[in-house]
Protein backbone atom coordinates (compact mmCIF):
# COMPACT_ATOMS: atom_id res chain seq x y z
CA UNK A 1 0.00 0.00 0.00
CA UNK A 2 3.44 2.52 0.36
CA UNK A 3 3.36 4.31 -2.67
CA UNK A 4 6.79 6.00 -3.38
CA UNK A 5 5.11 8.43 -5.94
CA UNK A 6 3.18 10.10 -3.51
CA UNK A 7 -0.15 9.14 -5.23
CA UNK A 8 -2.51 9.25 -2.01
CA UNK A 9 -3.63 12.48 -1.01
CA UNK A 10 -3.74 13.58 2.67
CA UNK A 11 -5.50 16.72 4.21
CA UNK A 12 -5.20 18.01 0.37
CA UNK A 13 -1.78 17.18 0.02
CA UNK A 14 0.65 14.37 -1.74
CA UNK A 15 1.08 11.25 0.80
CA UNK A 16 2.81 7.89 0.68
CA UNK A 17 0.08 6.64 2.90
CA UNK A 18 -3.51 5.92 2.07
CA UNK A 19 -4.60 5.92 5.56
CA UNK A 20 -5.46 8.55 8.46
CA UNK A 21 -6.24 8.01 11.91
CA UNK A 22 -4.71 5.42 13.76
CA UNK A 23 -4.66 3.48 10.80
CA UNK A 24 -2.17 5.96 8.95
CA UNK A 25 0.04 5.51 12.25
CA UNK A 26 0.03 1.93 12.29
CA UNK A 27 1.23 1.77 8.58
CA UNK A 28 3.90 4.60 9.86
CA UNK A 29 5.17 2.55 12.76
CA UNK A 30 5.09 -0.59 10.88
CA UNK A 31 6.89 0.22 8.21
CA UNK A 32 9.17 2.31 10.07
CA UNK A 33 9.58 -0.68 12.94
CA UNK A 34 7.78 -3.73 11.33
CA UNK A 35 11.40 -5.78 9.80
CA UNK A 36 13.18 -4.96 13.29
CA UNK A 37 10.22 -6.50 15.14
CA UNK A 38 10.13 -9.58 12.83
CA UNK A 39 13.83 -9.78 13.64
CA UNK A 40 13.23 -9.46 17.36
CA UNK A 41 10.13 -12.18 17.29
CA UNK A 42 12.85 -14.66 14.73
CA UNK A 43 15.40 -14.33 17.69
CA UNK A 44 13.15 -15.06 20.33
CA UNK A 45 12.17 -18.31 19.11
CA UNK A 46 15.62 -19.45 18.97
CA UNK A 47 15.92 -19.02 22.36
CA UNK A 48 13.57 -22.15 22.20
CA UNK A 49 16.36 -23.95 20.46
CA UNK A 50 14.24 -24.89 17.78
CA UNK A 51 17.36 -26.16 16.07
CA UNK A 52 19.63 -28.21 17.84
CA UNK A 53 22.47 -27.69 15.58
CA UNK A 54 22.70 -23.88 16.32
CA UNK A 55 23.67 -24.48 19.77
CA UNK A 56 27.30 -26.15 18.42
CA UNK A 57 29.30 -29.08 19.20
CA UNK A 58 30.62 -28.42 23.02
CA UNK A 59 32.89 -31.97 22.62
CA UNK A 60 35.92 -30.08 22.33
CA UNK A 61 35.12 -27.83 24.25
CA UNK A 62 34.18 -30.46 27.39
CA UNK A 63 37.76 -32.00 26.51
CA UNK A 64 39.32 -28.70 27.07
CA UNK A 65 37.87 -27.72 29.96
CA UNK A 66 38.76 -31.24 31.30
CA UNK A 67 42.37 -30.95 30.35
CA UNK A 68 43.20 -27.56 32.44
CA UNK A 69 41.83 -29.40 35.72
CA UNK A 70 43.65 -32.40 35.25
CA UNK A 71 41.60 -34.47 37.21
CA UNK A 72 39.89 -34.51 40.02
CA UNK A 73 40.23 -31.90 43.09
CA UNK A 74 41.97 -33.88 45.97
CA UNK A 75 41.08 -31.85 48.99
CA UNK A 76 44.42 -34.42 50.85
CA UNK A 77 46.40 -32.66 47.91
CA UNK A 78 46.30 -28.74 49.64
CA UNK A 79 47.41 -30.35 53.10
CA UNK A 80 51.51 -28.91 52.14
CA UNK A 81 49.82 -25.40 53.16
CA UNK A 82 47.05 -24.21 54.56
CA UNK A 83 44.72 -21.83 53.68
CA UNK A 84 45.73 -19.09 56.33
CA UNK A 85 49.51 -19.19 54.82
CA UNK A 86 48.34 -18.93 51.52
CA UNK A 87 46.12 -16.21 52.13
CA UNK A 88 48.92 -14.11 53.82
CA UNK A 89 51.32 -15.38 51.21
CA UNK A 90 48.69 -13.90 48.81
CA UNK A 91 49.47 -10.29 49.93
CA UNK A 92 46.06 -9.45 49.60
CA UNK A 93 43.21 -9.26 51.79
CA UNK A 94 41.31 -11.70 50.88
CA UNK A 95 37.43 -12.14 51.05
CA UNK A 96 37.19 -15.59 49.22
CA UNK A 97 39.66 -18.53 48.89
CA UNK A 98 39.08 -21.59 46.26
CA UNK A 99 40.50 -24.40 46.12
CA UNK A 100 41.29 -25.27 42.52
CA UNK A 101 43.43 -27.88 40.40
CA UNK A 102 45.33 -26.78 37.45
CA UNK A 103 47.12 -29.28 35.08
CA UNK A 104 46.82 -32.29 38.32
CA UNK A 105 48.47 -29.55 40.53
CA UNK A 106 46.59 -28.02 43.72
CA UNK A 107 46.17 -24.17 43.98
CA UNK A 108 44.92 -21.57 45.89
CA UNK A 109 42.50 -18.97 44.75
CA UNK A 110 42.39 -15.63 46.35
CA UNK A 111 39.95 -13.40 45.88
CA UNK A 112 39.56 -9.55 47.45
CA UNK A 113 36.56 -7.92 47.97
CA UNK A 114 38.11 -4.99 45.23
CA UNK A 115 38.02 -7.77 42.74
CA UNK A 116 41.56 -8.69 42.74
CA UNK A 117 42.98 -11.83 42.79
CA UNK A 118 45.84 -14.10 43.83
CA UNK A 119 47.39 -17.91 42.66
CA UNK A 120 49.05 -19.54 45.74
CA UNK A 121 50.90 -22.79 44.61
CA UNK A 122 51.66 -25.04 47.20
CA UNK A 123 55.50 -24.87 46.16
CA UNK A 124 56.92 -21.71 44.84
CA UNK A 125 55.31 -17.70 45.13
CA UNK A 126 52.25 -16.48 44.73
CA UNK A 127 51.83 -15.29 41.24
CA UNK A 128 48.92 -12.85 38.85
CA UNK A 129 48.05 -15.57 36.63
CA UNK A 130 48.39 -18.80 35.06
CA UNK A 131 51.26 -19.55 32.68
CA UNK A 132 49.86 -19.31 29.27
CA UNK A 133 52.34 -21.23 27.53
CA UNK A 134 51.47 -24.19 29.99
CA UNK A 135 47.87 -23.63 29.37
CA UNK A 136 48.54 -23.65 25.47
CA UNK A 137 50.20 -26.55 26.02
CA UNK A 138 47.31 -28.41 27.66
CA UNK A 139 45.21 -26.95 24.87
CA UNK A 140 47.28 -28.89 22.22
CA UNK A 141 47.85 -32.02 23.94
CA UNK A 142 43.91 -31.68 24.57
CA UNK A 143 42.45 -31.16 21.03
CA UNK A 144 44.93 -33.85 18.79
CA UNK A 145 44.77 -34.66 16.06
CA UNK A 146 43.46 -31.33 15.59
CA UNK A 147 45.65 -28.03 15.78
CA UNK A 148 46.25 -24.92 16.95
CA UNK A 149 45.88 -21.76 14.80
CA UNK A 150 45.61 -19.02 17.00
CA UNK A 151 46.54 -18.40 20.45
CA UNK A 152 46.88 -14.89 22.12
CA UNK A 153 45.89 -12.64 24.94
CA UNK A 154 43.09 -10.60 24.12
CA UNK A 155 42.74 -7.21 26.99
CA UNK A 156 39.38 -5.82 25.50
CA UNK A 157 36.33 -7.15 25.10
CA UNK A 158 35.49 -8.46 21.09
CA UNK A 159 32.90 -9.38 18.67
CA UNK A 160 32.36 -12.87 20.69
CA UNK A 161 33.92 -11.69 23.90
CA UNK A 162 32.24 -9.66 25.65
CA UNK A 163 29.89 -8.82 28.84
CA UNK A 164 27.46 -5.98 28.74
CA UNK A 165 28.02 -5.92 32.64
CA UNK A 166 31.59 -5.92 32.76
CA UNK A 167 31.82 -9.15 34.81
CA UNK A 168 33.41 -11.97 31.51
CA UNK A 169 37.29 -11.65 32.99
CA UNK A 170 40.04 -9.75 31.57
CA UNK A 171 42.69 -10.82 30.01
CA UNK A 172 41.83 -13.79 28.59
CA UNK A 173 43.82 -15.94 26.32
CA UNK A 174 42.00 -17.18 23.38
CA UNK A 175 42.81 -19.99 21.49
CA UNK A 176 41.45 -21.08 17.96
CA UNK A 177 41.81 -24.60 16.33
CA UNK A 178 41.74 -25.64 12.54
CA UNK A 179 39.28 -28.60 13.57
CA UNK A 180 36.17 -29.40 11.26
CA UNK A 181 34.41 -27.20 13.80
CA UNK A 182 36.77 -24.02 13.91
CA UNK A 183 36.09 -23.84 17.59
CA UNK A 184 37.42 -21.29 19.40
CA UNK A 185 38.51 -20.96 23.10
CA UNK A 186 38.26 -17.86 25.90
CA UNK A 187 40.49 -19.02 28.91
CA UNK A 188 40.61 -17.07 32.15
CA UNK A 189 44.17 -16.71 32.81
CA UNK A 190 43.83 -16.04 36.51
CA UNK A 191 41.32 -18.97 36.99
CA UNK A 192 42.66 -21.21 34.30
CA UNK A 193 39.00 -21.86 33.51
CA UNK A 194 37.11 -21.56 30.28
CA UNK A 195 35.10 -19.05 29.68
CA UNK A 196 33.66 -19.08 26.23
CA UNK A 197 33.48 -21.50 23.74
CA UNK A 198 32.26 -21.24 19.64
CA UNK A 199 32.09 -23.12 17.37
CA UNK A 200 30.86 -22.29 13.40
CA UNK A 201 27.66 -22.66 14.36
CA UNK A 202 27.42 -21.49 18.09
CA UNK A 203 29.10 -18.08 16.33
CA UNK A 204 25.72 -18.32 14.45
CA UNK A 205 23.79 -18.21 17.19
CA UNK A 206 25.64 -15.58 18.46
CA UNK A 207 24.65 -13.41 15.88
CA UNK A 208 20.90 -14.81 15.21
CA UNK A 209 19.56 -14.88 18.46
CA UNK A 210 21.95 -12.35 20.75
CA UNK A 211 22.68 -9.73 18.26
CA UNK A 212 19.04 -9.40 16.74
CA UNK A 213 17.23 -9.87 19.70
CA UNK A 214 19.56 -7.94 22.35
CA UNK A 215 20.83 -5.96 19.73
CA UNK A 216 24.41 -6.95 21.39
CA UNK A 217 26.68 -5.78 19.07
CA UNK A 218 30.27 -4.42 20.46
CA UNK A 219 29.96 -0.98 18.93
CA UNK A 220 26.97 -0.23 20.46
CA UNK A 221 28.49 -1.59 24.05
CA UNK A 222 31.96 0.52 24.05
CA UNK A 223 29.85 3.86 23.20
CA UNK A 224 27.02 3.82 26.24
CA UNK A 225 24.45 4.86 26.47
CA UNK A 226 24.50 4.54 22.39
CA UNK A 227 22.82 1.18 23.48
CA UNK A 228 20.00 2.64 25.59
CA UNK A 229 19.35 5.09 23.31
CA UNK A 230 18.80 2.96 20.61
CA UNK A 231 16.95 0.07 22.80
CA UNK A 232 14.49 3.33 23.63
CA UNK A 233 13.96 3.75 20.28
CA UNK A 234 13.07 0.72 19.23
CA UNK A 235 10.72 -0.19 21.96
CA UNK A 236 9.09 3.01 21.85
CA UNK A 237 8.35 1.64 18.17
CA UNK A 238 7.61 -1.37 19.05
CA UNK A 239 5.27 0.23 21.51
CA UNK A 240 3.09 2.20 18.82
CA UNK A 241 3.15 -0.68 16.75
CA UNK A 242 1.42 -2.82 19.64
CA UNK A 243 -1.27 0.27 20.66
CA UNK A 244 -2.43 0.98 17.33
CA UNK A 245 -3.05 -2.59 16.50
CA UNK A 246 -5.25 -2.46 19.72
CA UNK A 247 -6.82 0.68 18.91
CA UNK A 248 -7.65 -0.94 15.17
CA UNK A 249 -8.89 -4.20 16.86
CA UNK A 250 -11.13 -2.48 18.89
CA UNK A 251 -12.41 -0.06 16.20
CA UNK A 252 -13.10 -3.52 14.15
CA UNK A 253 -14.99 -5.28 17.27
CA UNK A 254 -16.83 -2.55 17.47
CA UNK A 255 -17.99 -2.01 14.11
CA UNK A 256 -18.86 -6.24 13.95
CA UNK A 257 -21.40 -5.27 17.00
CA UNK A 258 -23.29 -2.10 15.92
CA UNK A 259 -23.27 -4.32 12.68
CA UNK A 260 -24.48 -7.52 14.35
CA UNK A 261 -26.99 -5.41 16.00
CA UNK A 262 -28.48 -3.53 13.22
CA UNK A 263 -28.86 -6.90 11.57
CA UNK A 264 -30.84 -7.83 14.88
CA UNK A 265 -33.00 -5.31 14.77
CA UNK A 266 -33.94 -5.80 11.24
CA UNK A 267 -34.98 -9.47 12.06
CA UNK A 268 -36.77 -8.48 15.20
CA UNK A 269 -38.99 -5.88 13.55
CA UNK A 270 -39.48 -8.20 10.14
CA UNK A 271 -41.04 -10.67 12.59
CA UNK A 272 -43.37 -8.64 14.12
CA UNK A 273 -44.11 -6.98 11.43
CA UNK A 274 -44.90 -10.79 9.81
CA UNK A 275 -46.63 -11.74 12.84
CA UNK A 276 -49.33 -8.20 12.87
CA UNK A 277 -49.75 -9.09 8.56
Amino acid sequence: MYSPNARYRYRGMPSYIPYEGPKRWHMISGVTFGVLICTWAFSGLLSMEPFEWLSGDQEEAGKIDAALRGGALRLEAFAAKSPVTAIKQAGIEGKRIDFVSFDGLPYYLIRSSAGRSRIVPMQGEAMDQFDRGAILRIAREACRPATVEEARVVSHYDAYYLDRHGQHPLPAFLVRLNDANRSWFYIDLKTAQLVEAYDRMSRWNRWLYHGLHSWNFPWLYNHRPAWDAMMIVLLAGGLALGVTAVVLAFQVVGRSWRSAARNGRKILTNEQTSDLS
